[in-house]
């Protein structure tokens, strides 16, 4: 994207890299794909015949295709969006529980956690909570805060994922560029957490109409890259009405997600990844690193 600065891109190439880990790998290994059409709609119907996979160029032994029926573990992820009228409370609950609903029609079993970032970092909900009780949080977030730690933010949210009851991993993340960031989080290290937890990103970027949007570039590019690198998607809208359709997009993108299974032969954990399909009329939203062994790395400042 056009506002991604030099300034940050030797820090990020490095951060954004699998790190080279002496853990064997094992026999198989398995991805979680969406294919969407020029409508950013999901793609479905798709076989094995229709993918191919590489590691670092070289064709790798594809197992199996088969549409996602696990149900998917997803963070909540969200500054409140307050400080624009933009955005009324009421426009943020129904964006999330449209997300919510979207993915609970298609797998009722989904798991929810919930956190925000409104000045500070706080879990309202876990994966165990039962489902009332995330819709009774999500009708709890209005804001008050100037500013929000979204570094700090999603380095947490990676760690909730440890705690994940599915491999099929989601990170939803709606936030407002018109707040600034005063997260203490490293880039590096956030974006190592981000790898190691297994989860996509899927970030909303909400913007103020009055022009009021602070520049971040490392926010900016750990969100960014971190989306398009593990499989998910960024997107950036300037009315409570865009945020509603792009939640329902996303999440209909998330449930739609084809689980692909390939036999790795060679490469290490610093290999690109590529998922592809033998299309040229869609878009693949894949994870370009390795799925990870080992846990999320401790904190570190």
């Amino acid at each position: 994207m056009s506002r991604r600065l030099v300034v940050v891109a030797t820090l990020l190439a490095v951060s954004l890299a699998p790190s080279v880990r002496g853990a064997p790998r094992e026999a198989s290994e398995r991805v979680y794909v969406t294919i969407a059409d020029a409508k950013g709609q999901p793609v479905r119907g798709l076989t094995a015949a229709d993918f191919f996979v590489q590691l670092d160029g070289a064709p790798q032994e594809l197992l199996s295709v088969a549409p996602a029926t696990e149900p998917a573990s997803v963070v909540l992820l969200t500054d409140r969006l307050g400080q624009t009228a933009d955005y009324r409370p009421s426009d943020l609950r129904k964006a999330f529980q449209s997300f919510v609903g979207v993915l609970r029609s298609g797998h009722p079993s989904t798991k929810f956690a919930l956190t925000t970032f409104d000045a500070i970092v706080v879990q309202l909900t876990k994966f165990t909570a039962p489902a009332a009780d995330l819709d009774r949080a999500l009708d709890r977030l209005p804001s008050t805060a100037m500013d929000a730690p979204l570094s700090d933010a999603l380095g947490d949210a990676c760690r909730t994922m440890v705690l994940a009851p599915t491999e099929r991993r989601a990170i939803f993340l709606v936030y407002g560029s018109y707040r600034p960031d005063r997260g203490d989080g490293r880039i590096d290290v956030t974006a190592e957490r981000c790898r190691l937890s297994g989860a996509s990103l899927w970030a909303i970027e909400a913007r103020a109409s009055d022009g009021r949007n602070y520049r971040n570039p490392a926010r900016e590019r750990v969100v960014d890259d971190t989306s398009r690198l593990s499989g998910g998607m960024t997107e950036y809208v300037a009315t409570a009405t865009a945020l509603d359709a792009v939640a329902k997009v996303m999440a209909g993108l998330i449930s739609a997600q084809y689980v692909v299974t390939f036999a790795p032969g060679g490469g290490t954990a610093a290999s690109r990844l590529t998922v592809g399909v033998k299309r040229s009329d869609v878009f693949v939203l894949a994870p370009t690193w390795r799925p990870a062994s080992g846990g999320i790395p401790p904190d570190t400042r």
